[in-house]
């Protein structure tokens, strides 16, 4: 039986995962509403996409009973909310990231999720990428050793973006393109808690970071940094170096189509690995946006096999990044 979607917001987003959705297999994903909170909105999204049913207020999606999964692709400010309400309606929930602005809304949704024995899990895509997959395999069967430092870069010209530069709608460097850069960090370091976090930055007018740079100290002798910005195009890689060797995943680092195994003396032997994003029936707004495909699956494989969490993504290592972020936040003067 096919897993049944509602898709709630009707943003860029939104239109990617949703045509992700319609290029899977039919028998097994279907989209059977959409909810944005302007009916006409809603109505252009579900034409557009051959969902059959609109709607103009979230608590509509809530009450079909024909919803089963929900996926939110709202503003970060409308995930706490959003999230909550699905959550208390008994919908399973996949929500953008970052899943929260704080991790205090973070423990609250994954508080009320395992209360209800529901499925919730942070849409961070980069984990269900071949190139994580890979990496995380490699770190699991020490092929190259252990891990030493990561270094993570993200930054693009989004000056002008209005969601991101504005506190009220979770902007700021960290909540959108940060998430990215701690979540290779973390895979890389396996999932756990920093010992030591080094934070500075800068904000913009309206309080949130438009620039941060960061270093972390971990447990077993590892380090990484990463930085981020709204103001310039960084190189928006990942360096992971082990004992025995190096994997630099390349630009666009957190979608990406390749990575360069680097081993021998002075790491001067390469192997190149390259994936291809699944092919989709339209065309998507964000580079890449195929690979959505794989987060789609294995949420439903989730639900096939009866699990509540994910086991890739669980639901502390989406905690741990929320702190990680609030106390990047605490040290830099950023306040949700």
């Amino acid at each position: 039986m096919a897993t049944k979607w509602g898709i709630l917001s009707a943003g860029k987003i939104s239109h990617d995962f949703t045509v992700c959705l319609r290029s899977l297999d039919p028998a097994e994903h279907q989209a059977v509403a959409v909810a944005a909170r302007n009916i006409g909105d809603a109505l252009k999204f579900a034409a557009n996409h051959k969902i059959p049913r609109a709607y103009g207020s979230y608590q509509e999606l809530a009450n079909d009973p024909n919803v089963e999964v929900v996926y939110i692709g709202t503003l970060v400010s409308f995930h706490y909310s959003t999230t909550k309400m699905m959550l208390e309606a008994g919908k399973h929930v996949l929500v953008e990231k970052s899943f929260t602005a704080t991790s205090q809304e973070a423990r609250e949704l994954i508080d009320l999720a395992r209360s209800k024995k529901l499925f919730l899990m942070e849409a961070i895509w980069s984990r269900f990428n071949p190139v994580f997959t890979l990496l995380m395999d490699k770190i699991k069967t020490k092929a190259l050793g252990d891990v030493v430092s990561v270094n993570a870069t993200f930054g693009l010209d989004l000056t002008k973006v209005e969601r991101l530069i504005k506190k009220a709608a979770g902007g700021g460097t960290l909540l959108d393109l940060g998430v990215y850069t701690i979540n290779v960090i973390q895979v890389a370091v396996g999932n756990k808690k920093p010992e030591q976090i080094l934070a500075t930055g800068h904000l913009n007018e309206d309080g949130v970071d438009e620039s941060v740079a960061v270093a972390f100290k971990y447990s077993d002798g590892q380090v990484a940094m990463m930085s981020n910005t709204l103001r310039g195009q960084m190189p928006n890689e990942a360096h992971i170096v082990f004992t025995k060797g190096a994997i630099k995943i390349p630009v666009p680092f957190w979608c990406p189509t390749k990575v360069i195994v680097l081993t021998g003396e002075n790491l001067s032997k390469e192997e190149v690995l390259e994936f291809e994003p699944p092919k989709v029936i339209a065309e998507c707004n964000f580079v890449n946006s195929g690979f959505l495909s794989y987060e789609a699956s294995h949420v439903r494989d989730c639900l096939v096999k009866g699990l509540t969490e994910s086991p890739i993504l669980p639901l502390d290592d989406t905690l741990t990044i929320r702190e990680i972020t609030d106390e990047i936040f605490r040290q830099v003067g950023v306040h949700f």
